[in-house]
């Protein structure tokens, strides 16, 4: 994906602005993490799972959308505080998870995908909240369903419990 001729059958270097530290693929788009904090997304963004907002751009899938395909990187940090040091993919639907234990998640959200309190689709990343104190320590995705690693803990020594 990300690159102009998708006719790709072979493995083909994807240049990007720094090195990158996780890379996830959801079922028609794929997210990048860089190492100084930035995550970048391409692809299909039919239900916003780029986190780039709404921009009223053609889609591949029904030319209706109000949310276009992205062939080339898109900068998703815009609506995420604080640097980002994982991602994940469903299949329409992102997550993100920072340096200071947050999580954030855009897209489809069916069946309350996203862990936000609804079902309603998001195009921006939207915080996912848990109990007070609890940090995330991973956030996990594949179809339809979203998993987060929690610790809780002042985490001195290594004493952080993870849930």
């Amino acid at each position: 994906m990300c690159i102009r001729d998708s006719s790709q059958d072979t493995p083909t270097r994807i240049p990007l602005p720094a090195k990158s530290v996780s890379v996830a693929a959801g079922a028609a788009h794929s997210l990048f993490c860089l190492e100084d904090g930035r995550a970048l997304g391409c692809g299909s963004n039919l239900y916003g799972q780029l986190g780039i907002g709404s921009d009223g751009g053609s889609n591949w899938f029904n030319g209706n959308s109000t949310t276009a395909e992205r062939r080339s990187f898109t900068l998703v940090q815009a609506a995420v505080p604080g640097r980002v040091c994982q991602v994940a993919a469903g299949s329409e639907h992102s997550l993100f998870g920072t340096y200071s234990g947050e999580a954030f998640a855009c897209g489809r959200n069916q069946w309350g995908s996203l862990g936000v309190g609804d079902e309603k689709d998001r195009a921006q990343p939207t915080r996912v909240k848990f109990h007070d104190g609890a940090l995330v320590l991973q956030v996990l995705a594949g179809g339809d369903q979203s998993g987060f690693v929690l610790g809780f803990g002042g985490n001195r020594g290594g004493s952080c419990v993870i849930m």
